[in-house]
């Protein structure tokens, strides 16, 4: 049996679509996505300081994000925080920031799938 060859005609134009395809992605991926993580982490940051348990107040209110080089972050630095979303021994847990971060990880990549396809279009 003998194979069929596929033949694919790429022209100049072509070249250069991809090319522009390629520069948007890159530009996208570094800037764009950024904006995306920041928004998203704003939104898991403020979920879950609205739903963290309040005793004092603390733990709720040194819920924040930030970023760094390596990209975005929600931190709940209390010195308990771990204790409450993660439980003791002694304490049933009381998750705050893994339900906020679950929520919205969902909306966060639905936007990201929707610029990436306008670019690829």
């Amino acid at each position: 049996m003998q194979q069929k060859s596929t033949n694919i005609k790429v022209n100049q134009q072509d070249i250069k679509d991809i090319d522009n395809i390629l520069t948007e992605l890159k530009i996208y991926v570094s800037k764009a996505s950024l904006q995306d993580l920041r928004y998203s982490a704003s939104r898991i940051a403020k979920d879950a300081k609205l739903t963290a348990p309040v005793d004092t107040g603390f733990l709720k209110g040194s819920i924040f994000f930030d970023e760094d080089l390596e990209g975005v972050y929600i931190e709940a630095p209390a010195d308990y925080a771990s204790f409450v979303e993660f439980g003791t021994s002694k304490q049933k847990p009381k998750p705050y920031l893994y339900p906020a971060a679950y929520k919205e990880f969902p909306k966060l990549l639905k936007q990201i799938k929707m610029k990436l396809n306008k670019i690829v279009k």
